[in-house]
């Protein structure tokens, strides 16, 4: 619903919202971020880091930081997010079906689309309004690259519990949400989200009305120079931002642009020259306080792989899970052991209430027979008197 033009106007002079904090409270997990230059590993109980961990390559010499963390507490966890550059995101639409049938047609049609060793899933966004109603669905793809089955490798071999599988790009939109500064549009809400990523690079990804559109992934080649990154960051944003304009087609449609940069990089970008609706630029640690993780961030980090792992794996809800075959076995085991015990407590508990029952039982019968002693003594007695009398 369109909103009166003076009631637009006195909205865009309110306060921007703060967006909406996550509950950083109930997560208790390990989660790896795995990128094409390398990984992140954070252990994270009751919403607090512990410990957080890098390694550039996934051989045993690299990543036994990752092993001894991980052996060191088997019970907790694990959370996986890849942040590579050969993710592919399709939208397709499907002839209106039934419910029940367009989710045999959903994974044919993903079959087809995408090699056999990709993870692949889809996602429903709904139905057209008009014409024929057909369904709408993303279509995601993982490559299986030889780093991505290495790392899924070394991962199976953990003992932990692994909760899922998810893509960053298209999870992000938890902290896109979150850290939104939008002031009420009459159009379409359209959120550009960049980031600095030590694993992947420039991560870029765009949301319409909360729903993926376009990622892009760049790699600057000066890291070392805050002037040079800030500069290819420009690039990639006014790249990203002229591409846009071109589907912004619903008048009174905004961009806004939130990006998650060191300090030194951050005094460096010309914000005029970005020519966005709304610009918000954040440090690592302003974007973990934002979400109310505090902890996600220290005042010197430089990137922002940490702060969308945390906001990720605590988002109440994920859009798509990805299941590989190793994880998925591993997966059974753990379900399997989890029954074994709870059969086991059940077991345990039954054998301490048959044996409660039959204290219960020796009991009352012990009272029983302590009450027919009683009685045959009185009844002993009374035939003694009666005896005595006859006599």
């Amino acid at each position: 619903m369109k909103l009166p033009a003076p009631v637009f106007r006195l909205l865009s002079r309110l306060p921007r919202p703060k967006g909406r904090k996550i509950n950083r409270r109930k997560l208790s997990s390990f989660i790896l971020t795995v990128g094409d230059e390398g990984a992140v590993l954070l252990q994270v109980v009751r919403g607090e880091i512990v410990s957080r961990f890098f390694s550039p390559a996934h051989n045993a010499k690299e990543t036994g930081a990752f092993v001894d963390a991980v052996m060191e507490a088997p019970r907790l966890p694990l959370i996986i997010l890849f942040d590579t550059l050969d993710q592919a995101y399709v939208q397709q639409t499907l002839p209106p079906v039934a419910a029940m049938s367009v989710s045999r047609l959903m994974r044919k049609r993903l079959q087809r689309e995408f090699p056999s060793d990709y993870l692949k899933g889809a996602l429903l966004l709904g139905r057209e309004k008009e014409k024929r109603r057909d369904w709408i669905f993303l279509m995601a793809a993982l490559q299986n690259t030889a780093s991505v089955q290495a790392w899924l490798d070394m991962a199976a071999e953990w003992p932990n519990r692994c909760k899922g599988i998810y893509l960053t790009p298209l999870e992000a939109v938890a902290v896109a949400r979150a850290l939104d500064i939008a002031r009420p549009v009459q159009g379409d809400r359209w959120h550009l989200l960049v980031s600095y990523n030590k694993v992947s690079g420039v991560r870029q990804i765009v949301y319409k009305n909360g729903q993926l559109v376009l990622t892009r992934l760049g790699h600057p080649a000066y890291e070392s120079n805050a002037e040079a990154v800030a500069g290819a960051i420009e690039q990639e944003i006014i790249g990203t931002r002229e591409y846009i304009k071109r589907l912004m087609a619903q008048a009174g449609s905004e961009l806004t642009v939130t990006i998650i940069v060191s300090d030194d990089i951050r005094r460096h970008i010309d914000r005029g020259k970005l020519g966005v609706g709304q610009l918000q630029l954040l440090t690592p640690f302003e974007a973990a306080e934002a979400l109310n993780f505090p902890t996600a961030a220290q005042s010197a980090d430089r990137f922002g792989d940490i702060v969308l792992a945390v906001g990720i794996a605590s988002a109440p809800k994920h859009l798509l899970k990805f299941v590989a075959p190793l994880m998925q076995r591993q997966n059974q085991y753990h379900t399997a052991i989890r029954m074994v015990r709870a059969a086991t407590v059940c077991a345990a508990l039954g054998l301490l209430a048959l044996a409660g029952t039959s204290a219960w039982s020796i009991v009352v019968s012990g009272k029983a027979i302590s009450a027919l002693e009683e009685r045959q003594q009185s009844v002993t007695a009374e035939l003694q008197k009666s005896r005595e009398k006859a006599a």
